[in-house]
C-alpha cells in the first residue's frame, strides 16, 4: 500500500481480507502463474458513489465486537492521564529552569531534600523509605530527578500530616517486588502534582492542551473574552481528567480486578487472589492498554513474568449472574467483599484457578498480553466489551455530568461557574432558548437528558461527535427557538428545503442531521457531516454489486494482471478514506456479506 498508508489502516485491510471465509475465493485467483507480461488495465476507482443497494440488507454491525465505537470519548482522553500530564508538568518546570533540573539531579542537593521531607514527615522510616525510593527511580533505576522534583513539591505545598502519608504509602511497597515499587513510583509523582495544585488558583501548569469544537467560537471573540472563555476551558479539562482517572480506576476493578480476586477466591486460590493487586493486574492493564490504547493511572509492568499469580482466563469461570452484579452502578469500583448478590453458585469452572493455570491466558509475561489483545485476539474480547461497557454513553455521561456537578471533591469545586462561563457560547451554537446552563441540561422532572450532556462535553472537545448528536429537537421538555426548524446547520440560513441526510446505518435520533438544497448540492462527500455516518445517495446503486460482478467474471477469465487490478480499485477506495477508517470497515463487511460473494 506504500509508506503512507498509516498502520492503523493496514489492521483494518488485514481483518477485512481474514473476516470471512468467503474471501478465500480471492486468495484462490491469485494462486495462480502470470501468463502475460501486459501492463495491467486500470479499473475506474472504487467510490461510495458507486455502492449498491444489494448489501444493505446485510447488518455490518458486530454486537460482540468491542470496538472504539462502543467508547464515547476521544481517543485522547482514553490515551492520557493525569498521572502523563503530571510527568509532562515536571518536563516543562525542567525545559524552563535549567537551575531546577540541574539540583534535582545533583547528588548532594537531592539527599538534602530527602533529609527535609524526612524531618518534616516525622515518620520513623522516613529517610530510608524516600532514599530508597530515589535510588530506585520508576524501579529500573531511572527518573530519578522526577522523585526528586515530586519531593520538592510535597516539602514546599503540603503539610507534617500529608509528608507522613505519603511516607506510609511509599513504605508499603518499596520493599517489595519491582511492581509495586513502581506504582510507589507513581504515587509520589501524583502526590507531589497534587500538592503543588492544592496551593494554585489555576490548574495550567499541569494541564494538556486540548483542542475542541469551542475553540473555533472562542477565536472569534477580544482578547479579554478570548481568555475568560479559554480559562474555563482549561478548568473544565483538568477536571474531566481527574474524574476519568478515578472512572477508568473503577471500571478496570468492576470489569477485571475484583472479578478476578472474587474468582481466586472461590476457587480456595488465597496466594493469587492476594497478589491480583500486586502481579494480576499488569495483564489485565496490558490487556486494556492493548485493546484500547487506553493508559491509565496506574501504568503496568509489561516484563513482569509473575503476571500469572493473579491473572487468568476468570471470566470463563464465573457466570452471567456474576456480571449482572459487578455492572451495577451500585456496585461500580466496589471491592468484591463489598458487593451484595455475589455467591458461591456463580462459579461455574474452577479450572483456571489453579496455580499455573495463567499462563495459557498469558503467555511469557503481561507485555504478551498487550500484543496479543493489540491484534483483538478473541480471547480477550469478553474482557475488553466488560471494560467497555463502562464508557458507553448511556454509563459515562450521566455519571460524569453529575458527579463534576456535585462538586463533591475539592478538584471540582468550579465546575457550575465553568460551564455557566461557556454557556452562551454554546447556546448560540445550538440555537436553546433557557438561559440558565442547568435549566437547558434538566427537563422540568429534574432528570438530566444525557444527550445534551453529551453534546455539551462534545462541545468542550471531550465526547464523541458521532455520541453527541442533536436528539432534542423532536422531544418535549425543552425549548428551542422556531427558526431552527427552518434553519440549515450547515450554512445557519432560514430555506424552505431542508431534508434529513440519508443515513447507511444511522445510531440513535438523526433529526438534527439535515441540509439545504444548495448546501447538498455543494457537498460532495459520501459521509454525514455530523455523524460521519455513511450516507445513501440516489446514485448509491450498483457499486458492490458492480465490485462483486468484477470479481466473479475476472474470475473466469484467470487473467492475473485483471485481478491484480481489482486491489488496485480497493487500494484507491482505501487511500481515499484513510482518515474515516470505519467506513473502509463497514463497506468491507458489506461486501463479504453479500449473498453473491461466494
Amino acid at each position: 500500500l506504500g509508506p503512507t498508508v498509516s498502520h492503523k489502516l493496514i489492521e483494518h485491510y488485514l481483518l477485512i481480507l481474514y473476516v470471512s471465509r468467503r474471501m478465500k475465493k480471492i486468495h484462490q485467483l491469485f494462486s495462480g502463474k502470470s501468463k502475460s507480461s501486459r501492463k495491467s488495465p486500470r479499473l475506474a476507482r472504487f467510490k461510495l458513489s458507486n455502492l449498491s443497494n444489494n448489501s444493505l440488507a446485510a447488518s455490518s454491525k458486530n454486537k460482540n465486537l468491542a470496538m472504539h465505537e462502543k467508547v464515547s470519548i476521544e481517543d485522547h482522553w482514553m490515551e492520557n492521564t493525569r498521572f502523563l500530564s503530571y510527568i509532562q508538568g515536571i518536563d516543562n518546570c525542567f525545559e524552563s529552569s535549567p537551575r531546577l533540573l540541574a539540583q534535582c539531579k545533583d547528588e548532594e542537593s537531592s539527599n538534602d531534600i530527602i533529609r527535609r521531607l524526612a524531618t518534616r514527615s516525622k515518620h520513623n522510616e522516613g529517610h530510608r523509605v524516600l532514599t530508597k525510593l530515589w535510588q530506585i527511580g520508576d524501579s529500573r533505576g531511572h527518573k530519578r530527578h522526577y522523585v526528586i522534583a515530586a519531593y520538592l513539591q510535597i516539602l514546599e505545598h503540603d503539610n507534617s500530616d500529608g509528608c507522613w502519608a505519603v511516607v506510609e504509602r511509599v513504605m508499603d511497597r518499596i520493599d517489595r517486588c519491582q511492581s509495586a515499587q513502581k506504582q510507589a513510583f507513581t504515587l509520589v509523582i501524583q502526590h507531589g502534582a497534587l500538592s503543588y495544585n492544592n496551593k494554585k488558583e489555576s490548574h495550567g501548569i499541569f494541564t494538556r492542551q486540548i483542542s475542541s469544537p469551542a475553540d473555533v467560537k472562542v477565536l472569534k471573540l477580544d482578547k479579554t473574552m478570548r481568555v475568560i472563555y479559554q480559562t474555563a476551558l482549561q478548568n473544565i479539562h483538568f477536571m474531566v481528567e481527574d474524574f476519568l482517572d478515578t472512572h477508568k480506576e473503577n471500571a478496570f476493578k468492576s470489569a477485571l480486578h475484583e472479578p478476578a480476586r472474587f474468582y481466586f477466591h472461590l476457587c480456595g486460590n488465597a496466594h493469587h487472589r492476594d497478589h491480583v493487586n500486586v502481579h494480576g493486574l499488569n495483564g489485565y492493564l496490558c490487556l486494556v492498554r492493548g485493546w484500547f490504547g487506553c493508559k491509565m493511572p496506574l501504568s503496568p509492568l509489561s516484563s513482569d513474568t509473575d503476571t500469572f499469580m493473579g491473572c487468568a482466563d476468570i471470566w470463563s469461570g464465573l457466570s452471567d449472574k456474576a456480571w449482572a452484579v459487578f455492572q451495577d452502578e451500585a456496585n461500580f469500583g466496589k471491592d468484591f467483599e463489598g458487593i451484595k448478590g455475589l455467591n458461591q453458585e456463580m462459579l461455574t469452572n474452577r479450572s483456571h484457578g489453579g496455580y499455573n493455570s495463567g499462563h495459557a491466558f498469558i503467555g511469557r509475561k503481561a507485555g504478551d498480553m498487550e500484543a496479543a489483545a493489540r491484534r483483538k485476539d478473541p480471547r480477550y474480547l469478553k474482557y475488553a466489551n466488560k471494560f467497555a461497557y463502562f464508557f458507553e454513553k448511556e454509563f459515562l455521561v450521566k455519571r460524569m455530568f453529575e458527579v463534576l456537578n456535585a462538586e463533591g471533591k475539592p478538584e471540582y469545586f468550579g465546575f457550575r461557574k465553568a460551564c455557566e462561563a461557556l454557556y452562551p457560547l454554546f447556546r448560540q451554537e445550538h440555537g436553546l432558548s433557557e438561559d440558565d446552563f442547568l435549566e437547558s441540561m434538566y427537563d422540568e422532572e429534574f432528570n438530566l437528558d444525557v444527550d445534551r450532556a453529551a453534546r455539551f462535553f462534545w462541545f468542550c472537545g471531550i465526547c464523541k461527535e458521532s455520541e453527541a448528536q442533536i436528539t432534542w429537537l423532536n422531544k418535549g421538555g425543552h425549548s428551542t427557538d422556531d427558526r431552527i426548524e427552518n434553519t440549515c446547520p450547515i450554512c445557519f440560513e432560514e430555506k424552505d428545503d431542508i431534508e434529513q441526510i440519508p443515513h447507511w446505518d444511522a445510531k440513535g435520533d438523526i433529526s438534527g442531521h439535515k441540509m439545504c438544497g444548495d448546501c447538498t448540492r455543494q457537498y460532495n462527500k459520501n459521509d454525514c457531516p455530523f455523524c460521519h455516518d455513511v450516507c445513501l445517495k440516489d446514485n448509491i446503486l450498483n457499486g458492490i454489486e458492480g465490485f462483486i460482478n468484477e470479481v466473479n467474471n475476472r474470475q473466469l477469465r484467470s487473467e492475473p494482471n485483471e485481478l491484480a487490478a481489482l486491489f488496485e480499485m480497493w487500494q484507491f477506495f482505501e487511500m481515499e478514506y484513510t482518515n474515516n477508517p470505519k467506513i473502509i470497515h463497514r463497506v468491507a463487511n458489506h461486501v463479504v456479506q453479500d449473498s453473491k460473494f461466494k
